[in-house]
Order: C-alpha cells, then structure tokens, then sequence
C-alpha cells in the first residue's frame, strides 16, 4: 500500500510536470542516499569511539586514514546538500526531507507505544 502510495504520487507529478518530475524523484533519492551514508558513517564514528585500543587493533577492517577519511566523507555529503540547495529541481527534496523525517519519527513513536 505505501509503495502504490508513492507510485500514485510519481503519476501524479509526471501528469502536472513532466519536465521535471525525473529531477524531483532522483534529488529525492539523493537525499535518501545522503542520509543513508551520513548516519553510516556517524555509527561508524561512533562506534571505533568505543573500543579501546586493543579492542581496535583486533578489527578484521580497519577503515583507511581513520577518523579524517570519516570526516572527510561527511564534509562532502553536506557540500552536495548545500550544492542541492542552489538547484530549484533539487531543492524540492531539501524541503520534503524534513517532512519525511517527522513522518518517520512521528510513526516510531507510534509503534514504540505499541
């Protein structure tokens, strides 16, 4: 139901602008993707933050150049956002992120209840 829900809603864009509605979907995507990797790398972080040293150097992965290949990767993440931010295709998502994310949360604190 929730993905003929959002089907519905690609219908309706592609009928009011379909120009545009290719952009609108893949900067949507694109946040997805950005959130995805920015919490990855943050319990990644996280994470190496609460080993001990002898607890780390018995990692079967060690990430390259730890930390600054992390803080790196999450530099760029928000330079695309804020590249993202001076597109008006792609801003569109900038908008409905926050949206989506109170939907989310809105909906855990729901099922937490549960």
């Amino acid at each position: 139901m929730f993905s003929s829900a959002f089907l519905l809603v690609a219908v309706v864009l592609n009928y009011l602008v379909p120009e545009k509605v290719f952009l609108y979907i893949s900067s949507v995507a694109t946040v997805a993707v950005i959130t995805s990797w920015t919490m990855i790398l943050l319990a990644q972080l996280k994470f190496r933050q609460s080993k001990t040293k002898e607890e780390i150097e018995k990692l079967a992965f060690k990430m390259p150049f730890y930390p600054i290949s992390s803080y790196l990767a999450l530099a760029f993440l928000a330079l695309v956002t804020v590249l993202m931010a001076f597109m008006a295709e792609m801003r569109i998502a900038l908008v409905v992120a926050p949206i989506w994310f109170i939907i989310l949360y809105i909906g855990y604190q729901m099922k937490k209840k549960d």
